[in-house]
């Protein structure tokens, strides 16, 4: 009867947007929770060192590293990471720095290296991000020692191996919270380094006059050139006697070439 099969059809109706919702609601508390926090549950990959930190990140998700003595914090974006893996904060001395501070700048007290790696462990090989991650550092009297009493001098440097030696990052200061900030897209080994102050310039001595020696009045001359004759064999001629015998010329010509014509016609 047809009120028995619209009856019918209706029930399976409910029954099959009963299934998707169920289906929805699978999907949304049980499948798609790992892909956004299941490796921020799992443990690290890799021992931590002493004083270090490591934390998971993935794309779509806010992950700051922060250092056990609270003055490292490493921020990255939620659209920075290419794919989930572990950010690694190892702390490190001047004598593990890879090469010597730059002329004239001096270590401050941090110095730190940053790996990334994937979820199994492995470094990753240049990794870098699609968007700036941020570090902060915050400084220390050892840091505005270094750089001679001025925190504005403070600069975060980032070791480049592939041309083995260090560049200047872009950095801000904050007098306020005593830190430094830089954005960086890869990773490597940090150092807070100290520029030192300009040198002070040397004034220009003045001249003193002894007692006793006069002293020169405005009013002497400067000297001035004399002009000496030309000696036999120079050739000195002006302007005016160069045009004047080249007119010469000309006109001896025209007068040769006017009798030459003349000579013939007669």
């Amino acid at each position: 009867m047809p009120g028995i099969k619209e009856a019918r059809g209706f029930f399976y109706s409910l029954l099959l947007i009963g299934t998707l919702v169920i289906i929805a609601s699978l999907y949304s508390t049980v499948w798609a929770a790992p892909s956004s926090g299941v490796y921020t549950e799992i443990p690290p990959p890799v021992a931590v060192p002493a004083g270090g930190a490591i934390k998971a990140f993935t794309p779509g998700a806010v992950t700051s590293v922060i250092s056990p003595d609270s003055r490292i914090t490493i921020t990255i974006p939620a659209n920075s990471p290419k794919e989930a893996g572990f950010l690694l904060y190892a702390p490190k001395d001047q004598g593990d720095a890879p090469a010597s501070a730059p002329a004239g700048l001096a270590f401050g007290s941090a110095l730190f290296d940053l790996t990334a790696m994937d979820t199994n462990g492995v470094v990753g090989t240049g990794t870098t991000f699609q968007a700036p991650i941020q570090v902060s550092v915050q400084y220390t009297d050892v840091d505005v020692q270094a750089a001679e009493g001025n925190p504005g001098r403070l600069v975060l440097y980032k070791y480049d191996t592939a041309m083995a030696n260090w560049s200047p990052l872009t950095t801000s200061v904050d007098f306020v919270n005593k830190t430094v900030q830089t954005s960086v897209s890869s990773l490597s080994f940090f150092a807070l380094l100290g520029q030192p102050l300009p040198p002070t310039p040397t004034p220009t001595p003045t001249a003193t006059l002894r007692p006793g020696l006069p002293t020169p009045t405005p009013t002497d001359a400067p000297p001035t050139a004399t002009l000496l004759p030309p000696t036999p064999g120079d050739i000195a001629p002006g302007s005016g006697l160069l045009m004047g015998l080249l007119i010469a010329a000309f006109i001896m010509i025209a007068a040769g070439s006017y009798y030459l014509r003349q000579t013939k016609q007669s």
